[in-house]
This record gives structure tokens, C-alpha cells and sequence, in this order.
């Protein structure tokens, strides 16, 4: 019986969490990066004051855009992303999409950039990871799983249109 309880809890923390999600990308890409850059995670466990992005990755299915806000720090002159997909055992699916199709688009507040996105090896991975290990103390918890959490780069290579939902923006989002 409560294997049952503990699914449904688990579909509706699921469900919360992707409609937060989405309020946030929708009040970031609404406000043109204005509000949604720093967000609270209290309600998820974790820190209150968050710097977060918008990355856009190149579905490997479908071939739309697909727009993931992430938190984010900076190492080495360029943005670092962690694929932790909340503690899932999988990758994230923009993490797949970035391993199909390296060329993204992400903006942070008010800047955008089209750029590349490179997954982290070895000791490269090692270093990035130990720095973002100590910068934001909720991706420590997930050291525990049974996978080895994605540690990407993103490399702005030009400036890059703000996200839109302008029908005349052909990169424009839903």
C-alpha cells in the first residue's frame, strides 16, 4: 500500500516541479531576463538566492528548440552546467541533446549567446566539478548516485537574440 502512496507523492513532486519550471522559463523569457535570473530553490531544498540560465539545445528527435533553465557558475571564462536531472539516475535530456548537437543558444539575466557546448572528461571534469562541488553544496547529494553527473561547459561564441515568443522571431519559443 505504501509503495502505491510513495508513487503518487513521487508523480506529484514530478508535476510541481515541472510547472515551476516552466513558470520560471516563462517569467525569464517574459521579462527579457529581467526577473527569473536569480530564483529561490527553498521550496526544492535548495538555496535561496540561485543564479540561473536559459539553455537551448537542438531536440536530437525532434529538431526543435528546447529551452531548459539550469543553475549555473563560472569557471574559466565560460558558464558550467551540472546534468543532475534533480537526482534522476538518467541524464537530463537537454545533456543528450547537447552529446548530438553541440551548437546552443543560452542567455544569462539579460545576455545571450549562441555557443558550444562541451561535456566535461577526466581530470578536466574532475577540477570543474570539485569547484562547482564547493560553489553550490546542493550538487553534493548527488554524489551518491550510481552514474557519473555531467559536467558541461558552455563557450559563448557571438552575441545572440534575447528568447522570444515574437511570431516574427524565428528562433522564437512556444
Amino acid at each position: 500500500m505504501s509503495t502505491t502512496h510513495d508513487s503518487r507523492e513521487a508523480i506529484l513532486a514530478a508535476a510541481e516541479a515541472m510547472n515551476f519550471l516552466q513558470r520560471h522559463i516563462d517569467r525569464y523569457v517574459d521579462s527579457e531576463g529581467r526577473n527569473g535570473h536569480i530564483i529561490s530553490l527553498v521550496p526544492f531544498d535548495g538555496p535561496e538566492f540561485t543564479p540561473t540560465l536559459l539553455l537551448g539545445t537542438t531536440g536530437r528527435k525532434s529538431g526543435e528548440l528546447r529551452l531548459t533553465p539550469l543553475s549555473y557558475g563560472l569557471y574559466g571564462g565560460n558558464w558550467i552546467v551540472v546534468g543532475s536531472n534533480a537526482g534522476a539516475v538518467t541524464d537530463p535530456a537537454w545533456v543528450l541533446n547537447i552529446r548530438s548537437n553541440p551548437r546552443i543558444r543560452f542567455q544569462v539575466a539579460m545576455q545571450a549567446f549562441y555557443g558550444e557546448a562541451r561535456v566535461l572528461e577526466n581530470d578536466e571534469r574532475s577540477l570543474v566539478w570539485n569547484y562547482m562541488r564547493t560553489t553550490t553544496p546542493a550538487f553534493a547529494k548527488y554524489e551518491k548516485l550510481s552514474r557519473e553527473l555531467p559536467v558541461v561547459t558552455l563557450r559563448p561564441l557571438e552575441s545572440a537574440p534575447l528568447f522570444s515568443r515574437d511570431p516574427a522571431d524565428p528562433q522564437r519559443i512556444g
